[in-house]
Order: C-alpha cells, then sequence, then structure tokens
C-alpha cells in the first residue's frame, strides 16, 4: 500500500502519534532545561560557599597545581586568586613542608588531619597553620586533585608560649621561695636548738646553784651548831 491507498484514518492516527510525541520532546526538553537551571543554581550555590567560608580552602590538580583559592586563603596569605591560581600548590610553604604537597604523599596517611605547619605571607611573614587535607576523587574512585583548608594559629602558639614561659617563671619562683623558706626554717630551728640549750644550761647551773647554796647553808649551819648548840634549831629554820 503506497501513501495514496493509506486511509485517512490512518493518517489522522500517525498525525496524532507525532503530536504526542512532539509533546514528549518538549516536556523532556523542559525537565531537561529545569534540570539545567538547577546544576547551575546548585554550582553556583558551591562556588559562593567555597568562595565566602570562614575557613581558608584551596584545591589542586594531580600535578600540585593550584585549581581553586577562596577568600579566607586570601586574607590569611596576602595572595590573591590571580597570583596563585597555575602555580604549585607550594608557593608560599616553608620548610618542611616546601618540599612537597602533603596531600599526595603516600607515607602521609589520608585524611590530613590537624597537621601544624609553616607559611610565608605575601609581605614576608612567617606564620603557623594548622591544615587538614585529602585526596579528591571522581564516580571511579581515581585521584583527580586534592584539596586543602587551613587556619592561621600563630596568636595561639604566641600564647601557649607565653603561657609557658609564665609557667616555667611561675615554678622557678615557687622553687627559689620554697629554697628561701627552707633556709629561714633550718635557721629557726638552729635558733629554737641553740635556745633550749640555753635554757638547758641555765636550768642545770640554777639546780647547780640551789645545791651549793643549800650546802653552803648546811654547811654554815652546822658551824653555827657546833659553836652554840643551844640555837641548833633557829639555825636549821
Amino acid at each position: 500500500m503506497n501513501e495514496q491507498e493509506r486511509s485517512p484514518e490512518s493518517l489522522i492516527k500517525e498525525l496524532e502519534y507525532l503530536h504526542n510525541e512532539i509533546d514528549k520532546l518538549k516536556v523532556s526538553e523542559e525537565k531537561w532545561r529545569q534540570a539545567e537551571k538547577e546544576i547551575k543554581r546548585a554550582k553556583e550555590y558551591a562556588e559562593f560557599l567555597f568562595r565566602f567560608t570562614p575557613s581558608a580552602i584551596f584545591t589542586t590538580d594531580t600535578n600540585r597545581i593550584v585549581t581553586s583559592w577562596n577568600n579566607k586563603a586570601e586574607e590569611i596569605t596576602g595572595y590573591s586568586s590571580e597570583e596563585v591560581l597555575g602555580k604549585p600548590c607550594t608557593l608560599f610553604s616553608e620548610a618542611p613542608c616546601k618540599e612537597k604537597c602533603g596531600v599526595f604523599s603516600e607515607d602521609i596517611p589520608k585524611p590530613i588531619i590537624n597537621i601544624e605547619c609553616s607559611i610565608r605571607t605575601k609581605n614576608g611573614k612567617i606564620i603557623i597553620i594548622s591544615r587538614n587535607a585529602d585526596l579528591l576523587k571522581d564516580e571511579n574512585g581515581e585521584v583527580i586533585g586534592g584539596i586543602e583548608s587551613f587556619e592561621d594559629i600563630t596568636l595561639r602558639k604566641e600564647t601557649e608560649k607565653s603561657l609557658q614561659r609564665s609557667y616555667q617563671n611561675l615554678e622557678i619562683q615557687v622553687r627559689e621561695r620554697t629554697a628561701e623558706l627552707s633556709q629561714i626554717n633550718e635557721a629557726l630551728l638552729v635558733e629554737i636548738m641553740n635556745r633550749k640549750k640555753i635554757q638547758n644550761d641555765f636550768q642545770k647551773g640554777n639546780e647547780k646553784l640551789q645545791r651549793v647554796l643549800q650546802e653552803t647553808i648546811t654547811a654554815l649551819s652546822y658551824a653555827v651548831e657546833k659553836r652554840d648548840p643551844y640555837t641548833a634549831g633557829h639555825q636549821q629554820r
């Protein structure tokens, strides 16, 4: 059967079928557009969060080249994203962190949590940071880069050192004062012992004096009694 022999009914059905397929395509196209908008919004939101999160964050590719750099990282280091993007991730690091990006080191377990490191800011100041890092992988588990966050802990470390120095100074003062009090205590013990010795010596001398006095009186009484027996009782009294 050729086109001329097809019935009007079959043509109408085919036309209706084509209209339905076109409507389905339109619905699918609209859904695709909505999905694209949602993906775009999600991407923009993710980029916003990455850019303005209060933690310094940057990412690298597998060649250790910086691929993203957020505002907090700019604030801490002084380097703008234009100065860092496309550069090695060791650009601002100090030894030993300068040797390599730790996140790609096979001998360092992942993720890296709270590792202290020194970096040099754009104006040349050395600061201490606490680093967190991990590998970025695709849906197949293949490594496609790395991500790292860090915070400036210089003030905290300086405060800790200051407190440690204060504690050490306090320990020294306590030891010195304890030694001083120990010396004073020893001197007091010596003084007490000397006073006790003097008191004992005085008591012994007094007892000796009383014995001598008693013996003298007895001797005198005896002598008087020999001379005058009638007054012997009075001499004893």
